[in-house]
């Protein structure tokens, strides 16, 4: 029982530390998605990849 307690508290404050982050590079990404020519390339080799596939 103890255990189980520990990892818990060790998941609950992973996530706590981690989903910021996570959340805070997400936003960028949405925010860039328009001007970051990287992203824009990405997007479409994706979708290419994807039609290729069907």
């Amino acid at each position: 029982m103890f255990w189980i307690v520990v990892v818990g508290m060790l998941l609950l404050a992973g996530a706590f530390v981690l989903y910021p982050v996570w959340r805070g590079s997400r936003d960028r990404d949405l925010e860039n998605a328009d001007t970051a020519p990287d992203l824009q390339m990405n997007v479409a080799l994706y979708r290419e990849r994807a039609a290729d596939l069907e």
